[in-house]
């Protein structure tokens, strides 16, 4: 790869415009660095008082491996806590709380390939809004660039179902048909 610059100058009542104009060609040299995203999916329905799951990728899209290590974060949103654990093959997440998803991971990802997931499961509050936007972001040394370090999925709540009962009971009796009863 090469990059060419060129300078024009005109005016001062020049006749001679063809030695006007100078050019430099130079190589571009391309140094690999890896290049950190996260991707946050979910194939629940989100329910209010229900769970739900998250799965977050990090990927490399760059064009060197990763090295040293890769820090995952995901803050719950309000309306929806952590209810266990969340799991990652080559992950260490035990610095997750109720609130916020936090893995590391020292292995490194190849350019053009993808960790292995993180599985988050969620509780859904029973006053969580009807919309739920949570958002994930990755860190890493030496990446080319930090503006696509985050994911965001939005999610739609369903009220929860109606949880009605009806107790009805007589007292008297005895009950003849065409009679008056009191119910309570």
């Amino acid at each position: 790869a090469s990059i060419t610059n060129t300078a024009t100058v005109a005016g001062g009542g020049e006749v001679e415009t063809s030695n006007n104009s100078g050019s430099l060609t130079s190589p571009v040299i391309v140094v690999p660095r890896p290049d950190l995203t996260v991707t946050k999916t979910s194939a629940s329905t989100f329910v209010q008082g229900g769970a739900a799951t998250y799965v977050l990728t990090v990927s490399n899209v760059g064009n060197a491996d990763s090295s040293g290590t890769v820090t995952l974060t995901d803050p719950m949103p309000p309306g929806l806590t952590i209810s266990s654990p969340p799991t990652g093959a080559a992950w260490d997440c035990s610095a997750s709380t109720a609130t916020a998803v936090t893995c590391t991971s020292s292995s490194s990802i190849p350019a053009g390939q993808a960790a292995p997931t993180v599985t988050a499961h969620v509780a859904v509050a029973l006053d969580a809004p009807a919309s739920i936007t949570n958002t994930a972001s990755v860190r890493g040394s030496g990446e080319a660039s930090t503006l696509n370090n985050t994911g965001s999925l939005t999610s739609s709540v369903a009220p929860a179902p109606a949880d009605l009962t009806i107790a009805k009971g007589a007292q008297g009796g005895p009950f003849h048909r065409g009679g008056t009863v009191a119910y309570q």
